[in-house]
């Protein structure tokens, strides 16, 4: 069962997503050293987007679903909740996850349904919320997540993150090696996430476990394009440093509580010309 809001005023948000965090610098090369990947072929990973609110009461059956399905594969299944949508405005106490991306978020995957989700943005004939949408209703998440799994990917994504609590810098590396060659254009995107926020949700209470929260889209609601050709062999290396911010995006931060870098979780992947994530890894984050 799915609540539904109406979202075509929010058209004019595509205009206005630009990247969040500060980027101090950025570097590239494209020497063949591998670090933080392997150069044989691998399968894909899942990015499961899950669209709710602190306000749908229905929000939490889609947490629960998201988090049985990321167990079966750990490793591979990377879980990014987007608040958006009507339902994501708090009141009464409610905290207020919103970012600038969101709703962007929401209206490029053609979704009406709380909670509904993307798996690797792409269409899946049949199973949309909307006739040749993105996002789909939860009970198609879990077959389509499980073919994902079982396919080939033309790469590997690895890194490594490091935070200064000091300094409040996070610098981040990054790999990419293609082992098969790629005919579409790339793009590069970093996800930073939070869990383990205590806060009221509706139908639950004041102290449910909110995880898996966006904070940021470090290179933008469109990535960062990989400019080197796309063909076998290829190894992308980037370092990033942003700076993250002390209140962050979250109205919740104004009121005294800050993020836990902790709890920080970065998600790297990879998408093709039609938006379709290709691939995607999870990236250690040491705490200094």
């Amino acid at each position: 069962m799915v609540k539904a809001y109406s979202f075509i005023c929010l058209i004019f948000i595509l205009l206005s997503c630009k990247h969040e965090a500060p980027v101090l610098s950025n570097e590239e090369s494209n020497q063949v050293v591998l670090k933080y990947v392997s150069d044989t072929i691998e399968n894909r990973h899942v990015v499961l987007e899950v669209f709710d609110g602190v306000v749908n009461e229905l929000a939490p059956t889609g947490h629960q679903e998201a988090r049985r399905i990321q167990l079966k594969a750990l490793e591979s299944t990377h879980l990014i909740r987007v608040e958006s949508g009507g339902f994501s405005i708090p009141r009464d106490g409610h905290p207020d996850f919103r970012t600038r991306y969101g709703d962007s978020l929401l209206l490029r995957s053609q979704s009406f349904a709380f909670p509904s989700g993307n798996i690797n943005r792409g269409r899946y004939f049949g199973k949309g919320v909307v006739s040749g949408g993105i996002a789909m209703t939860s009970r198609f998440w879990s077959e389509t997540a499980t073919a994902v799994l079982s396919q080939q990917s033309s790469m590997n994504i690895g890194g490594n993150a490091v935070f200064n609590r000091g300094t409040r810098q996070m610098t981040v590396d990054i790999e990419v090696y293609y082992t098969q060659e790629q005919s579409s254009k790339n793009q590069l995107h970093l996800a930073l996430t939070e869990s383990n926020i205590k806060e009221k949700q509706a139908g639950l209470g004041d102290n449910y476990n909110h995880n898996n929260i966006l904070c940021d889209l470090f290179l933008g609601l469109d990535g960062e394009a990989i400019s080197a050709p796309t063909t076998k062999g290829t190894q992308i290396n980037r370092r990033y440093t942003f700076y993250i911010k002390q209140t962050y995006n979250r109205n919740r931060y104004g009121n005294g509580l800050d993020p836990k870098p902790e709890n920080f979780e970065l998600i790297a992947f990879v998408t093709q010309d039609s938006g379709r994530i290709e691939t995607a890894n999870r990236i250690p984050i040491t705490i200094n």
